[in-house]
């Protein structure tokens, strides 16, 4: 075969495998591959029809925007094509880009318009008069579906726009999406619904005497109805059967992703269900408008938009020259996770409408306008195995082991797999494809399985009954999806963990004992508990792998220096049950001593302020272990000691009331650190600049919360003004 022939055979496997993806994604709602893939097939069929014209065919996909409708709505004409941009993957792509547009308009520098990328579902709004007429979806491009009821119910959305010099007739186009936090409400009540309807079910049939765990027939059908078509696009749950408390895998009632939810959502049949979904939209361009005085520029339309009543994105700015909007695209990725919304690039769009009109079109997208994509946020690899990793507290952790992949820039081969339920919800087996995902600094997770990509022979995962460690039984615990060890002190790995995590920073904090050393002291039987580790020797400690005479003189004057603590550190060094950093400061600050503390009962912990029923149970039977209370006693015999609660308190009254917010890159402590410095001082930290903020902190390269708060006239601290407040609180001590 020869180059051609090759290249037409690739161009006509590229064009069914984008036309049935297409479909899935856009039509079905069901996405097979990850965005990443996608885009890499279009840019190779764009690249190889490029290469080779004569391959050219209006029903290349590269030749239209989107995909033929579901068929569920009335179909709509648009009077303006909805058309798709051109992506760009590299900072070199933007270059060429920005260069193609300075070679059309010859000018030097070019003005843009910068916007985040939203990840959602783009529509079409007609306005008649003020008045909202028309709501559509874009569809292929030229044809979308009739939403209009079920953008009516979207509270972001104008049913009148606002000022009385509006035009004529106006057309505008935005996005609608769902934000992280409304996305994980919805999928938590659908979960909750789908419960009560299970609930429901086996309760009649309890009363009527009938199995239904054996009724496929009305399993598979009946329930069903009582959930939307879309709804059903969603994921597989796992719901509590409360007839025999047994997990088992119940219909899709939840959606994989927020643009998913969106998309599903505003194609609700009956607006009643869009109306109770937290959809939101904003909008970015005016596609017509009769009216007087056009906007002259796509910021222009931007400002008119606003004053017209739209929701337009608070992270557009204009960028002069393509250098300006790199810089935004890499703050905008830097800062993507402190966005509610999934933004999954940034849209430079040639700022001048009369420059646009001189670039125009290509077939399916501007010319003046381009996608610049972030990493793949999703990969698809394979699943190699699933072990079980024993935590400090016994919990059995299963761990998907890849086949390495690179997903936002970080090459990923673990993936948490959470618990027994989560693996039978997920059906997940070894030798599965699945699509992971890795968002900022989360633990990459398995999203999906790609069932169609199944190996035969493969077995559903069957969750261990022993510990892989110490041989124990592992045993779930009541009314939770948590199984655990029940080991305890004779497994080595809950020793190890619960070791490290007593040294840890935000605990005892002892520099140079890493799990790697601590691993080695348990396996040589030097430290059994954590008061052993004060008791290790010069010998001991110079008897491990790579301690010379040096990092064993440093570590044992860091454990020394651990022994002056505070009462928080070391309540979280413990590990009692569900007591954290802010729980620990909580009870340092109420009860005077440590021993006051482990007198009070279940019911008496209940009481404080902040502390649940559940955190006082685990308080509660943490003190009531003689294990527990010896290894205190212990520790405190080995000279550790804190401050009493009198210092607590007083500390935490200092700054009581006050604001702050924390911006740049501090260079003494990190803005973590910061916050609990503030924090246990009385302090509050928020995250935005208003009126109502006390002090802003400025390290290196604060941005904008600076200037607005010069603005305000809000007093401004650099770090070393910072560092002084806090050596003065501590010393009027």
């Amino acid at each position: 075969m020869n180059p051609r022939e090759e290249a037409q055979h690739r161009v006509e496997e590229l064009r069914r495998e984008i036309h049935k993806h297409g479909h899935a994604y856009y039509t079905l709602d069901d996405p097979r591959i990850t965005d990443h893939e996608y885009d890499q097939l279009f840019q190779e069929l764009v690249d190889l029809e490029e290469q080779f014209p004569e391959f050219h065919s209006e029903s290349s996909p590269t030749q239209r925007v989107g995909s033929k409708l579901a068929g569920a709505f009335a179909e709509i004409r648009h009077a303006v094509s909805m058309l798709s941009l051109n992506n760009v993957f590299t900072d070199q792509d933007a270059r060429d880009f920005d260069r193609r547009i300075r070679e059309v308009t010859e000018a030097d520098t070019v003005e843009y318009l910068v916007e985040p990328k939203i990840d959602g579902l783009a529509v079409s709004l007609v306005y008649e008069h003020r008045k909202l007429i028309q709501g559509a979806t874009r569809g292929d491009g030229e044809f979308g579906e009739d939403v209009t009821r079920n953008v009516r119910t979207i509270r972001s959305v104008p049913l009148e726009l606002l000022t009385d010099s509006t035009p004529a007739l106006l057309e505008v186009r935005g996005e609608v999406f769902m934000g992280r936090k409304g996305f994980e409400l919805l999928n938590r009540r659908l979960i909750q619904e789908e419960a009560e309807r299970e609930r429901i079910k086996q309760e009649k049939a309890k009363e009527s005497g009938k199995d239904i765990s054996t009724d496929q027939s009305e399993s598979d059908g009946g329930q069903a109805n009582s959930v939307s078509k879309t709804d059903a696009k969603g994921e597989e749950v796992s719901v509590l059967s409360p007839t025999n408390n047994v997990s088992k895998p119940a219909k899709r009632v939840t959606y994989m992703n927020p643009r998913n939810a969106a998309a599903g959502s505003l194609r609700q049949l009956d607006p009643l269900v869009t109306s109770k979904r937290p959809l939101d939209a904003m909008f970015y361009s005016i596609a017509r408008y009769e009216g007087p005085t056009p906007p002259e520029s796509q910021f222009d339309q931007l400002e008119l938009l606003k004053k017209l009543g739209f929701k337009v994105s608070p992270e557009a700015k204009l960028a002069h020259g393509i250098e300006e909007c790199l810089k935004v695209h890499q703050s905008l990725l830097d800062n993507r996770d402190r966005i509610d919304y999934d933004i999954d690039g940034v849209v430079y769009k040639v700022n001048s409408t009369a420059d646009q009109e001189k670039l125009g079109f290509v077939t399916r997208a501007p010319r003046w306008a381009a996608a610049h994509k972030f990493p793949a946020q999703e990969r698809t690899t394979t699943v190699k195995e699933i072990d079980i990793q024993i935590g400090r507290t016994g919990a059995a952790s299963p761990v998907a082991r890849l086949k390495p992949v690179e997903v936002a820039g970080v090459v990923v081969s673990n993936a948490t797999l959470h618990n027994e339920d989560e693996i039978r919800r997920l059906d997940v087996r070894v030798g599965d494809t699945v699509i992971i995902r890795r968002a900022g600094d989360v633990i990459p997770q398995v999203v999906r399985v790609i069932e169609d990509q199944r190996p035969e022979g493969t077995e559903p995962y069957k969750f261990p009954t022993e510990c892989p460690v110490c041989g124990s039984s592992i045993v779930r615990d009541e009314d939770a999806a948590v199984s655990r060890c029940t080991g305890k002190l004779i497994c080595q790995a809950q020793l190890i963990q619960g070791i490290s995590y007593f040294v840890s920073r935000g605990a005892m904090d002892i520099e140079g004992l890493g799990p790697a050393v601590v691993g080695e002291l348990v396996d040589q039987s030097l430290v059994h508990d954590v008061a052993d580790l004060y008791r290790l020797t010069v010998d001991q400690i110079m008897s491990l792998e790579r301690m010379a005479e040096k990092s064993t003189r440093n570590l044992l004057t860091a454990i020394e220096k651990s022994k002056q603590t505070t009462m928080p550190k070391f309540l979280v060094a413990l590990g009692i049950p569900h007591v954290g950093e802010s729980t620990a400061m909580i009870l340092s600050q109420e009860f005077s001593t440590l021993e006051e503390l482990m007198s009070k009962s279940q019911a008496e912990l209940s009481e404080v302020h902040g502390i649940g029923p559940i955190v006082a149970e685990g308080i509660d039977s943490f003190f009531s272990d003689e294990r527990n209370r010896r290894t205190i006693e212990d520790l405190i015999n080995c000279g550790v000691e804190f401050e009493t609660s009198a210092t607590n308190k007083r500390l935490a009254s200092t700054l009581q009331s006050q604001k702050f917010v924390l911006t740049g890159t501090l260079s003494e402590m990190t803005r973590t650190e910061a916050k609990k410095q503030l924090e246990a001082r009385g302090a509050s930290v928020i995250s935005s600049v208003s009126k109502n903020i006390d002090y802003v902190v400025v390290g290196e390269n604060p941005g904008s919360k600076a200037k607005k708060a010069q603005e305000l006239g809000i007093e401004i601290l650099d770090e070393a003004q910072f560092a002084a407040m806090l050596a003065e609180i501590e010393d009027s001590g």
